[in-house]
């Protein structure tokens, strides 16, 4: 379900769905849910720990090397040390406004050491119900920050620039975001949308982003056999590649 590699290349990450078939019985047996720790030289599995059962996406090693955040419907933290689960960082379980965030393709290599998502939600006001979307990203020390976006704009996946002032959310239409720090607090706020239109056609719906190493251009990947490519200023699309085949997620690797 999900994977990822310590900081120092030396252990491996893998979170798991566990079973046992019972062949004598025709049955399968569902067993804990557990995140593993392998040892990258020797493939040995080191650990295996438990944790909440349907919860859990994407692994996230923080800086220190002693904790990894499993995402999912809510974000947990675990020791990897001690080998338990330590925390828990409430999103569709907040009691306030429940969140959802996919954690499907993200971006392993974390943009200037952040991994970021879309989330959507349902916020009780007076008068009623309003749906809204956000943004959910976690830096290395930990620190998670959530910010509301505005009413509904489906999106799939973001990215975020390495200097942490832009972001950048796609779906059937792409919507750029500048970040600004005021006073240790972040205020994010639309730059510019790029919607589909005669002059300037998406070719599908796109399920994955990412930036170039420099931060100039931006990469869609779509359920199609094609990668779009756009410049990261402006939206314009450059061109697309063609591909031998469907692709549902795309990592830029540095030269």
């Amino acid at each position: 379900l999900g994977l990822a590699v310590s900081n120092d290349n030396k252990k491996l990450f893998t979170h798991t769905l566990n079973y046992r078939v019972l062949p004598t019985k025709g049955m399968v047996e569902m067993l804990p849910w557990t995140v593993n720790i392998t040892d990258v030289a020797t493939g040995k599995v080191e650990a295996r720990i438990p944790v909440p059962k349907g919860d859990g996406n994407a692994i996230y090693p923080l800086a220190d090397s002693r904790y990894v955040y499993l995402l999912g419907r809510d974000i947990w933290k675990v020791d990897v040390v001690d080998q338990k689960v330590v925390d828990m960082i409430p999103m569709a379980s907040d009691p306030v406004q429940a969140k959802d965030a996919l954690w499907l393709w993200w971006q392993y290599r974390r943009k200037g050491g952040v991994i970021i998502e879309p989330y959507y939600a349902s916020d009780v006001i007076v008068g009623g119900p309003r749906n809204l979307m956000g943004l959910v990203w976690i830096d290395p020390s930990g620190k998670v920050t959530i910010k509301e976006t505005g009413p509904p704009i489906f999106y799939f996946a973001a990215v975020m620039s390495s200097d942490r002032k832009r972001a950048y959310a796609i779906y059937n239409e792409l919507t750029m975001y500048e970040i600004e720090d005021k006073g240790g607090t972040e205020v994010v706020r639309i730059s510019h949308r790029v919607l589909p239109s005669p002059e300037h056609p998406f070719p599908g719906s796109y399920y994955s982003v990412d930036l170039s190493s420099n931060d100039k251009k931006l990469y869609g990947s779509a359920a199609g056999p094609d990668v779009m490519v756009m410049d990261a200023h402006t939206g314009k699309i450059l061109k697309v590649i063609d591909l031998p085949t469907e692709t549902w997620h795309l990592v830029v690797v540095p030269k």
